[in-house]
This record gives C-alpha cells, structure tokens and sequence, in this order.
C-alpha cells in the first residue's frame, strides 16, 4: 500500500511538473511551419486586442484598424512569402476552417477578405530576422448581428528550379 502511494505521489509530481513546465517554455506563437513562425504584433488597443494571440476587433462601421503580423525566418536565408486573408467557415464535419479566401454559403452577408487592405501580397523576410506585415481592416457599414470571423494564410513562395535532364552513356 505504501508503495503504490509512492508511485501515486511520483506521477502526480510528473504530471505538474511537464505541465509547469509547458507554461514557463511556451510562447505566443500561433503557427509554426516549415523554418518559420507567425505571432500577432503590436499592442492591444481599444479597438483590437491581441490578448489571446488572435486579433478580436471591435469598432465603429467604416473604421479601419491597423493589424500587424509578425513573421519569424527561422532559415538562414531570404524567403518570399504571400500572405492572404481568408472567410472562416464550417467544414461538412462540424469544424471552424480558415483556408478559402471566398466562401459561397447564400447565409454568408460579408466576406472576410474584402474587409482587408490589401487582401494579399507578397514579402519577403531576411534569413534569421522577423518582419512585420501591417495591414487594414475595415468594419462593415452594412449593420449585422455576430461576428465576422476570418484568418490569416501565409505560403512561402519557392524560387522556381530549373530540372536539368542528364544523359548517360555508357
């Protein structure tokens, strides 16, 4: 009995401490792939709040709010990246989704993307440095009731490689 508290007692411990410490190594990075990281910029405003490490914005229709991205080149050399702003929508599973930048759902009054300026563009960051991406969102005039949810995509652009065929003879 007293060795099966023991154990009891170790793995309760285990537990809190990679739990303690998955809160002190954590950082507010959103996505991470392929040699680079993305994480919301700036500082919260009155009107934008990155508390959570995701934009909520609120304001007056016709207000347009700055939104910074920052964007972490993990590679040691220049990358090209295009960035899009994307409509949220439910997948046929259930599931919030964020990868089509037009949604056709005839319930759907304001598209995500043409809140944004500019909807896209192309960038590029310095090996082993972090840009900032600045771009605008405007809230709809149009009244409605909840909210407008949308996201950011971010595709690293590969220069484009010449294949070379080769001929051997013996």
């Amino acid at each position: 009995m007293k060795r099966l508290k023991s154990i009891f007692m170790i793995f309760i411990l285990s537990l809190f401490g990679i739990i303690g410490f998955n809160l002190v190594s954590t950082q507010n990075v959103q996505a991470t792939s392929g040699g680079y990281a993305l994480k919301p910029a700036g500082d919260s405003t009155e009107n934008v709040n990155i508390d959570n490490g995701s934009y909520l914005i609120k304001g007056d229709p016709g207000q347009t709010v700055d939104l910074k991205l920052m964007v972490i080149n993990k590679e040691g050399s220049t990358r090209n990246f295009l960035y899009s702003v994307n409509t949220a929508y439910t997948t046929n599973n259930g599931e919030l989704a964020y990868n089509k930048s037009k949604v056709t759902d005839p319930s759907l009054k304001i598209q995500t993307k043409d809140t944004a300026t500019p909807q896209n563009s192309v960038f590029k960051v310095p090996g082993n440095t972090t840009a900032t991406i600045t771009f605008k969102i405007t809230i709809p005039k149009k009244s409605f009731k909840g909210y407008i949810m949308g996201g950011l995509a971010l595709l690293r652009i590969k220069k484009r490689q010449r294949e070379q065929s080769v001929l051997m003879v013996p």
